[in-house]
């Protein structure tokens, strides 16, 4: 049900269905592939895959920006206790917008999870994958390959959930795949490598860098924070030893605040870090990339109808079993309050 009453304006869906339709089929390889094929992918496949795509990425978006609010809100409550204790004039100020930030993350957490924002983005997704698999079954006149789910995976992810229903009855719909022969193999197979495997590979190498970029900031940035706070806390020692305090009122004020406030931020930054996966992610598309290198090789010497099948099928299991790992590991993953 909320597949299917999930609402996309009309000029949205034309405008996303034909931008994917002219990156598949809008150059040399795609002219070669039979109308009748990029038919079927544009009435049949492409409407199901925007409006999954859409649901997962608006989801994954609210899914991560809670996160990210939580987190940031938590350090910024801490920041508001401190400031209420230092300056007294300010407390009840403090304590209110202390409050109203921990309320705010609160309600933020239990209407992500009230509306299942984080389910939503990844077992939309799945789907998102497999009709993508499915594209370039059509395309090369192959029946697909079953979706396949290992017991270990089952706590997670089950033969009937709603989303492999749902690429099935799409599936069903389309006319029996009669196989790819001869004449057609040569061009499915360079079809193939450069609009699913080589775009796959450049997917997951810059998604490895970017991700790397972004960990390997927030890390340092939470390192150097930490380390601002050590600085503070033995300030505080050495100026402030009990009978040698060093006359400054507003110099112990601003210490400890630091003392306080910037382990809290570090712990914000670090949580943040973590809710976006960021290192897995990275590992993840690293170890793709290095994978999907190794199809694409194996893919210049497809020469035949059975030789293509058969790497059509290893690299649906491949994305398949992604995502189920993918899939397995955010699965359980909730949205807390965190202060």
């Amino acid at each position: 049900e909320m597949f299917n009453t999930y609402r996309i304006h009309e000029e949205e869906q034309i405008a996303y269905i034909d931008n994917m339709y002219n990156e598949l089929f809008d150059n040399g390889e795609g002219k070669e592939i039979p109308e009748d094929s990029k038919k079927l992918v544009k009435e049949m496949l492409l409407p199901c895959y925007v409006r999954a795509s859409k649901i997962s990425k608006q989801n994954q978006k609210i899914y991560w920006y809670v996160g990210t609010f939580v987190y940031s809100l938590s350090a910024a409550a801490i920041t508001s206790v401190v400031l209420g204790i230092l300056f007294r004039e300010w407390s009840i100020y403090a304590f209110t917008i202390e409050f109203l930030m921990l309320l705010a993350i609160l309600l933020m957490v239990i209407i992500a999870n009230w509306r299942n924002t984080q389910r939503k983005w990844v077992e939309s997704r799945f789907l998102v994958e497999q009709i993508r698999s499915a594209i370039f079954f059509v395309v090369c006149n192959i029946e697909t390959s079953p979706i396949e789910v290992p017991p270990y995976m089952r706590t997670a992810h089950r033969p009937d959930d709603w989303m492999v229903k749902v690429f099935y009855e799409l599936w069903n719909r389309l006319p029996e795949m009669k196989g790819c022969h001869e004449a057609y193999c040569q061009q499915c197979t360079h079809f193939v490598r450069n609009h699913w495997i080589q775009n796959q590979i450049t997917y997951h190498a810059d998604k490895a860098i970017d991700v790397r970029k972004i960990s390997s900031i927030l890390e340092w940035t939470g390192m150097a924070i930490f380390f601002i706070a050590m600085g503070a806390a033995i300030s505080h020692l050495i100026f402030f030893y009990p009978g040698k305090e060093f006359q400054s009122k507003t110099l112990e004020e601003l210490l400890i605040f630091f003392a306080i406030v910037l382990p809290a931020v570090g712990a914000a930054i670090g949580g943040i870090r973590s809710h976006r996966e960021y290192s897995r992610m990275e590992k993840r598309s690293s170890n793709m990339d290095i994978i999907l290198k190794e199809l694409n090789e194996q893919f210049s010497h497809a020469n035949t109808p059975e030789a293509l099948e058969s790497l059509l099928r290893d690299t649906n299991e491949l994305m398949l079993r992604e995502t189920q790992d993918w899939l397995m590991l955010m699965k359980f993953v909730e949205l807390r309050p965190a202060a």
